[in-house]
């Protein structure tokens, strides 16, 4: 029997420092787990019987304790299918003072780890991310990082 078909949220958090980009990962904390201590984005799996938006700000409150990440429809910024899983990509902006106040969920998270926008592309960093958040970051942007980080990504439109 094949898997059924899932629906993912994922939230690209950028921190503004300074006047420098960066996006906020969570180091997953899942022993035993092929992900335990690789960067991720923050979010994770919708419930069959959420809405989208729902199931992410849950995932989101799921991992950052303080609750101060405000999600809305508008932050949905891509739609796009990976293997079986249709992932949502939210995307919002914080200033630094904002990050210095966020709190991991110790149960989910190592740490939360600010990355500048230009190591993104660099084959160190890709090694730290988890399988699916390479592959989330290359479908996000669309063609080789050092380019599409000039430039936003588009929301998919429907088949």
């Amino acid at each position: 029997m094949s898997k059924k078909s899932e629906r993912v949220a994922k939230i690209f958090v950028k921190v503004r420092i300074h006047g420098e980009t960066y996006y906020l990962f969570s180091r997953k904390n899942a022993p035993g787990h092929k992900k335990h201590d690789h960067l991720e984005l923050l979010g994770g799996k919708i419930k069959e019987t959420e809405d989208v938006l729902d199931g992410a700000i849950r995932e989101l409150r799921e991992e950052e304790t303080t609750h101060s990440l405000r999600l809305s429809r508008e932050n949905l910024k891509h739609e796009v299918k990976i293997d079986k899983e249709k992932h949502y990509i939210y995307e919002i902006s914080i200033p630094g003072e904002e990050y210095l106040k966020l709190k991991r969920n110790c149960k989910e998270s190592l740490s939360f780890e600010t990355v500048p926008e230009s190591r993104l592309h660099k084959k160190k960093f890709q090694t730290e991310l988890t399988k699916m958040a390479r592959k989330i970051l290359r479908r996000w942007f669309g063609r080789p990082l050092q380019d599409a980080l000039r430039t936003a990504p588009r929301k998919e439109s429907a088949p």
